[in-house]
């Protein structure tokens, strides 16, 4: 009796203290094998549906956000309302000014209120506007007239439309804070002074089908580090590129003909430029205070030219000093001021190739006695020889067909000249204080020489013996 109840007491015990251990196992949330309990599990399925519902949502939201964006950038433009319009009576008109628009961001309508189709942006007609950040123009305008733009200090962005065929002078002047602008093949012409102090300008793009660029079109954008120009433009005007102190390299197309005066003048960063040999006139003070700009040298002196032909320009000597110098036989063109105030030149023979005698070439070169000019010289540029009072002689070749401004003024020394028979032009002056000259030996007729168009100041000509028909020696 007493072994049973010894052993019910050790049973009793042992029951007790199984019961204490699945006590604890159940606050520490899971049995001893790491399983949850069925409280833990619900909690992590309720847990785990709430995450997989969030997650739906947000693939919704980004899919609809996406949908939205693709709905926004396809959507079309909503026109400015306020702005002010003129009839031009044929169904067309022209925006004429900013009216009661408040827009800082401001798209052109293409129809008028009043019904007409906008296609011209008139003289100023947005210039100097406070607040101004945007210009969207709309596809049906054709013409932005002068100054149009011009004075937006805050303007950053104009869109332009390929509609548009003409933009005026000083249309986007002074827009300092524009950094890049697209002008549309369809405009052929870059107008006087078109963006002018555009200071932020840092790129701009010149489109093979634009023909021109006018006087001071880019003057003063400070900006701008480069610059390409199509060999489609003819001519560069004057100043085009003056003081844009940041250009550092300028590639000038073959194809383009002639450089304005003072052209890229104080483009004090510029240190390479490409001329191609189809520049048959540069202009005078084109490279004017240009002190980092990159030469090749040859013999003591100083060119510019492109890839095929580093001596296609003469810029001067690298002194002043020498009597003669010898120039390559590649050279196309005598930059102006090249030998001017050479006072100790004698001496000087150009090779045949040289194109043009750049204005200012040889004045002030009092000592210099013998031009030799090959048969391939067009035009002597204004003042060439100016002030060369030891010069007693000399022949202006077949192939000259004007003779410039002044061209060889107070040549004091000078006695007689061979000009030949293809002159068609004397310019202001050009023989003015050649006192000395008594004869002139031309290879055309009389008549020839009555066509020639003689210019105010040159009385030296009329007293001078004139031999025609000369033929010289071979």
């Amino acid at each position: 009796m007493k072994k049973i109840l010894c052993f019910l007491m050790i049973m009793t015990l042992a029951l007790a203290m199984l019961l204490v251990a699945c006590d604890q196992q159940d606050q520490l949330g899971g049995d001893q094998s790491g399983n949850p309990t069925s409280d833990q599990t619900s909690e992590q399925n309720s847990e785990q549906d709430v995450e997989q519902s969030s997650n739906q949502g947000n693939e919704q939201s980004s899919e609809e956000n996406s949908e939205q964006d693709i709905e926004h950038d396809t959507a079309p433009l909503v026109s400015s309302v306020g702005l002010e319009f003129v009839s031009n009576g044929d169904g067309t008109c022209t925006l004429v000014g900013i009216g009661a628009c408040n827009d800082q961001n401001i798209v052109i309508p293409k129809i008028s209120p009043n019904g007409d189709r906008v296609t011209v942006i008139g003289n100023y007609a947005l210039s100097s506007i406070i607040g101004l950040r945007e210009v969207i123009i709309q596809e049906g305008v054709t013409r932005i007239d002068e100054n149009a733009f011009s004075n937006n200090d805050e303007l950053v962005s104009i869109t332009i439309s390929d509609s548009v065929t003409s933009i005026g002078e000083y249309a986007f002047s002074c827009c300092t804070s524009l950094t890049s602008i697209t002008i549309p093949d369809s405009v052929t012409s870059i107008s006087e002074g078109t963006f002018t102090s555009c200071s932020g300008l840092t790129s701009f793009i010149i489109s093979d089908c634009v023909t021109s660029i006018g006087d001071y079109a880019f003057e003063g954008c400070t900006g701008l580090t480069h610059i390409s120009i199509p060999g489609n433009v003819r001519s560069m005007g004057y100043r085009v590129f003056k003081r844009c102190t940041s250009l550092v390299n300028v590639t000038i197309n073959k194809g383009v003909t002639s450089i304005g005066d003072a052209a890229f003048s104080g483009c004090t960063s510029l240190t390479s430029i490409n001329i191609p040999n189809s520049v048959t006139k540069i202009g005078e003070g084109a490279f004017y205070d240009c002190h980092n700009l990159k030469y090749n040298v040859y013999e003591d002196v100083r060119y510019l030219g492109v890839e095929n032909n580093p001596y296609s320009i003469l810029i001067g000597p690298t002194d002043k000093t020498q009597t003669m110098y010898t120039i390559h036989e590649n050279t196309k063109y005598i930059y102006s001021d090249a030998f001017s105030k050479c006072t100790e030149l004698v001496s000087i023979r150009i090779p045949n190739g040289v194109i043009c005698l750049g204005g200012w070439a040889f004045s002030g070169c009092f000592n210099l006695t013998i031009v030799t000019l090959p048969n391939s010289v067009t035009n002597i540029e204004v003042h060439a020889f100016r002030d060369c009072t030891s010069l007693t002689k000399i022949t202006v070749p077949e192939s000259v067909m004007s003779i410039g401004f002044r061209a060889f003024d107070n040549c004091t020394g000078l006695t007689s000249m061979i000009i030949g028979s293809n002159l068609t032009s004397i310019g202001s002056a050009a023989f003015s204080g050649c006192d000395g000259l008594r004869d002139i030996y031309y290879m055309g007729t009389m008549e020839e020489w009555a066509d020639i168009e003689i210019a105010d100041g040159n009385t030296t000509l009329s007293s001078a013996t004139i031999h025609y028909n000369y033929v010289p020696e071979e």
